[in-house]
């Protein structure tokens, strides 16, 4: 086993305890295990860190859309308007409900169905744009996301309610925030992921590619997890990008 191999396997058995207990690893902690293993000390390496955790929080964002990341926002309806703003951590729409009152006056709750923006002009184009119920001469309403706005058809009113479960990114370790869930329950992520990103700045090829593989593992590790909590829960969710 090459040293680098060890220090590899070192790490994770330095790191898997973590998960048991209530210590924490935090924004210092992954920094100062990622540099050592790395053996930098280097300053121009060194302030580089807050941009490689950048780095690797993207590739988590992009590669996990697990439980833990699910959340609710409320927006109020606003009269003939179409756009809304997304939440700031938004990172992808699970569900998204419309309550307000249909013809009769009574209160009702109902999905909105996700169309391309070609797909809802179209609509728009061949049915007219009057009234909330059957608008657009269909029943149904239609969402889509573009340039981080949620797009709603037909245009909402003050009476109406919009309720979105989104998956959220995970906020960003910094000086500020130390920890995150990631983080507390796996932190081998964050410290193979930093070395990787080390590894590659360095042009250290073989040194990225393992830390790469163990990274890949980390991530399909949480995926894994997240599996099993869905399969006992019976929760099956869809994702639908900015």
């Amino acid at each position: 086993m090459t040293l680098t191999e060890t220090r590899a396997h070192n790490l994770q058995v330095l790191l898997a305890p973590q998960r048991h207990k209530e210590k924490k690893v935090d924004y210092n902690e992954v920094r100062d295990a990622a540099y050592g293993y790395a053996d930098r000390s280097d300053q121009e390496t060194i302030d580089m860190y807050d941009n490689f955790l950048r780095v690797v929080e993207a590739k988590i964002n992009r590669q996990i859309s697990t439980l833990k990341l699910t959340n609710r926002a409320v927006l109020p309806g606003v009269d003939d308007q179409e756009r809304y703003g997304l939440p700031d951590d938004f990172e992808g729409m699970i569900d998204l409900q419309i309550t307000g009152p249909n013809d009769a006056g009574e209160s009702t709750t109902r999905t909105a169905e996700y169309r391309t923006p070609s797909a809802i002009n179209e609509i728009k184009n061949q049915n007219g744009t009057t009234g909330y119920e059957g608008t657009y001469g269909l029943s149904g309403i239609y969402y889509n996301i573009i340039n981080n706005e949620l797009q709603i058809a037909p245009a909402q009113t003050d009476k109406n309610e919009i309720e979105m479960t989104y998956y959220r990114r995970i906020p960003e370790l910094s000086l500020t925030t130390l920890n995150n869930w990631i983080s507390d329950d796996n932190p081998d992520c964050y410290v193979f992921g930093v070395l990787t990103e080390i590894s590659a700045f360095v042009k250290d090829a073989t040194a990225a590619a393992l830390w790469g593989a163990r990274f890949n593992d980390a991530l399909l590790e949480i995926r894994n997890n997240d599996i099993d909590i869905r399969w006992d829960s019976g929760n099956a969710l869809e994702i639908r990008r900015v």
